[in-house]
């Protein structure tokens, strides 16, 4: 696409005293849709949106954040609840242009603009769930995930050592190739010496997953006035299986289910962004002009 630009967006300093990194993606050509402000999972960052971003860009520009704890956003102390993750988001749509937007989060950031959605309906013109932690009883982390997660490698040598180890290991050798150069150029961290750290420390991801029982989204969904489409996997690449409750679409008033066959699990927009980026289009271009 020749008119494509990524800008990375000035830091968003929010009532909490939390920056908030994004970048935004668009073309020179006319837009006709709202923008897409996309949220991604624990441990990830924004560049994990990129390749679906890009398809996009000519339809409507995209907006990617990272939350709190994760890519270049602040990183204050645990614990992480899933309600601050909300408050972040809708402080840092406050601050865009005034407009109807389109919301769409994967895992955690699906949980996330589930509740925005609900909380400032004039904002959300549709909203986009892709594999989001969401179920009637909630998601409880699987059993030894948070130790696991503490245990994770959070630094190397250089950059180029800390992508051979994810390259090599699962969930990240599933991903698109694009995805992955995504998450390498805003989930990793150069040092002064050199050396590379995971953005995201271990210890949030263990905070965000000894969290989760908490959310307050599926609660959310009866209140969500907009067009709410969701996008489950039937697969469990990478270890991990479809977070999604079936029932999601039917608790909320305008909802539509889609379940994708396939190895695909979780990590569905990590495999296969090309099938995400047709899912968004179609919502895009059901929307009124």
């Amino acid at each position: 696409m020749p008119d494509l630009a990524r800008e990375q967006l000035p830091p968003v300093r929010l009532p909490s005293g939390v920056e908030l990194a994004a970048e935004v993606t668009s073309t020179a050509a006319r837009r006709g849709a709202p923008p897409v402000v996309f949220l991604h999972g624990t441990t990830f960052s924004r560049g994990v949106w990129r390749p679906i971003a890009d398809e996009l860009a000519g339809l409507a520009a995209g907006i990617a954040v990272d939350l709190r704890g994760h890519g270049d956003s602040s990183n204050p102390e645990p614990p992480y609840h899933w309600s601050l993750f909300a408050d972040d988001t809708i402080a840092f749509i406050e601050q865009l242009p005034p407009g109807a937007i389109v919301l769409c989060g994967h895992s955690l950031g699906g949980a996330t603009a589930a509740e925005v959605a609900a909380r400032i309906p004039e904002r959300v013109a549709a909203l986009v769930l892709i594999e989001p932690v969401l179920a009637p009883r909630g998601v409880a982390p699987s059993d030894g995930l948070i130790e696991a997660t503490l245990r994770r490698k959070r630094s190397w040598p250089d950059q180029a050592q800390a992508q051979e180890h994810f390259a090599a290991r699962s969930p990240w050798r599933y991903w698109d190739r694009e995805v992955l150069a995504g998450f390498f150029a805003t989930g990793l961290t150069r040092t002064q010496d050199g050396g590379c750290t995971l953005s995201s420390p271990p210890e949030v991801a263990a905070s965000v997953y000894a969290e989760a029982l908490g959310s307050q989204a599926w609660s959310k969904l009866p209140h969500i006035t907009c067009p709410v489409r969701v996008l489950r996997a039937a697969g469990d690449q990478g270890g991990r299986p479809s977070t999604a409750s079936p029932l999601i679409a039917q608790t909320t008033p305008d909802g539509t289910d889609r379940l994708i066959d396939g190895p695909s699990g979780h990590f569905l927009p990590m495999e296969q962004p090309q099938l995400i980026a047709e899912f968004i289009r179609e919502t895009l271009t059901e929307l009124p002009s």
